[in-house]
């Protein structure tokens, strides 16, 4: 049995399954020579009671169906009612002679894809042409969000998981920014802390909260804005350079303050995540260990440098 949820709906228009519900022999017998006509690749089922009807659903395998409305034993809402209690999604139409507008509209309000008045059949081709784009649409349209679910899972899972200190940050100012197509002056550093403090934290994962000892994101998210203090204006600069350029990845290295006040030498790297979104990823690296050994390094350096220039100038001195 054919169950569009489970599987692609791409019933080729040029070869149809047509079932067709109707217990009047003529009326059937027109339905058919008229799609005959527009097709006559199409494959016509005539059925005229529910117990065959039931059984074309499964044997058949229609792409759309076409019913009667009105049938002394089964009438076509009660055909449209089976097929949804049976869970498929096969486009459905209802046929009828003379109805009031009223009913007709209150069958497509309950799911029925359209109807056709048995007088006008020349609309038909189109009806069924319709409704089959019409589901075609929908099942599309259902895939898209099951696979931005499942990538949104997918995500959330790394995200979680990734044993980096991993943010969201949302940059409310962002357009702002941009207007300074990068030019920005050193003495700017009021200006900074204003975009600064319209920074929010949309999401933060456990190793965020770790590195910066935060004991809940509530508390993360409220100390956001103070992580930044403390940092050299020429790194807050580039920041601010590259989101006004709305450079997609970009890193920085500079010293960012935790919760408990302690300062920590970080490598911050922003994702840009959309275009004109003002929305980052952005990952952490904790580099203070690196960056006091090279400190240390670079101290033992300076002084072996300056025991070296004083041993220079003390030879220099003997032998003159």
């Amino acid at each position: 049995m054919k169950t569009f949820e489970n599987q692609a709906f791409n019933a080729p228009l040029e070869e149809l399954n047509i079932l067709l519900l109707e217990d009047y022999n003529l009326d059937a017998l027109l339905v058919e020579k008229r799609l005959k006509s527009e097709n006559p690749n199409w494959v016509i089922n005539h059925v005229d009671s529910k117990q065959d009807f039931r059984k074309a659903l499964e044997d058949f395998s229609p792409d759309i169906i076409l019913s009667d409305y009105a049938m002394p034993q089964f009438t076509g809402m009660e055909a449209y009612l089976t097929v949804k209690e049976l869970g498929l999604s096969i486009p459905f139409i209802i046929l009828t002679g003379e109805l009031p507008e009223e009913a007709m509209v209150e069958c497509v309000r309950q799911g029925v894809d359209d109807y056709v008045i048995k007088s006008s059949l020349t609309r038909l081709s189109l009806a069924i042409q319709n409704a089959i784009l019409k589901k075609q649409q929908a099942h599309e349209r259902a895939q898209m969000s099951t696979d931005l679910l499942n990538s949104e899972v997918q995500f959330n899972t790394i995200f979680e998981n990734s044993g980096v200190a991993i943010s969201e940050i949302h940059i409310p100012d962002w357009q702002e920014i941009a207007n300074h197509k990068g030019k920005f002056r050193s003495a700017d550093t009021l200006l900074f802390r204003s975009y600064l403090d319209r920074f929010s934290l949309a999401k933060a994962n456990q190793e965020m909260m770790v590195l910066f000892e935060a004991q809940s994101p509530i508390q993360l998210q409220q100390h956001f804005g103070n992580i930044w203090s403390g940092n050299e204006v020429v790194f807050l600069k580039s920041i601010f350079r590259h989101i006004s350029r709305q450079t997609p990845v970009f890193e920085e290295k500079a010293f960012f303050t935790s919760v408990s006040g302690a300062k920590i030498f970080l490598r911050a790297k922003f994702c840009m995540i959309g275009e004109d979104t003002g929305v980052y990823n952005v990952s952490f690296t904790d580099l203070t260990d690196v960056k006091r050994s090279e400190d240390r390094l670079n101290t033992v350096i300076s002084r072996m440098e300056s025991i070296v220039t004083e041993r220079t100038e003390e030879l220099n001195e003997l032998n003159t």
